[in-house]
């Protein structure tokens, strides 16, 4: 929407890799981020933080936002297929409820569970856990002049 002001995201370390399936990520990512836009109205801010948790081996995208919250009834049932937390005669948000159903199936798959936090007026957080494994920058091969990594003889 026009009224909208755009994303803040922050990622630590900076130069975080993570070995994920891109499209289904982007997919998790996308749906997310479009719910925290529809459900923060008047431009409220959104954002999504991205992090390493090298102790539990896990990289967390938390996406939040500053819109209507979710009470802890919704939350029961808001990862269920076809269920939303608008219910009333008088919907305002458009939707099939299926987008958070599909982010929790395709984060299992990733072998990664879904949180959420919220509160009714106080927003919401929803946060991505994935296993993570930090990469070893890979050692070089001496060169012998063959080109194929052998020694000279």
């Amino acid at each position: 929407p026009p009224d909208t002001a755009p994303p803040v995201y922050t990622i630590d370390p900076a130069d975080l890799l993570v070995e994920v399936d891109a499209y289904r990520l982007r997919q998790v990512l996308f749906n997310l981020l479009n719910n925290a836009v529809k459900f923060s109205p008047g431009g409220a801010p959104v954002g999504l933080d991205v992090s390493a948790d090298a102790a539990n081996n896990l990289v967390h995208f938390t996406v939040w936002d500053q819109g209507i919250g979710i009470d802890a009834e919704q939350q029961r049932r808001l990862f269920l297929p076809f269920t939303q937390g608008d219910t009333g005669r008088a919907r305002q948000y458009e939707g099939m409820g299926l987008g958070l159903a599909i982010v929790r199936h395709l984060v299992t798959l990733h072998g990664g569970t879904v949180t959420l936090q919220s509160e009714p007026g106080k927003g919401s957080r929803f946060t991505v856990n994935l296993p993570w494994r930090r990469a070893v920058p890979s050692t070089p091969v001496p060169c012998n002049g063959n080109g194929d990594g052998t020694k000279a003889s």
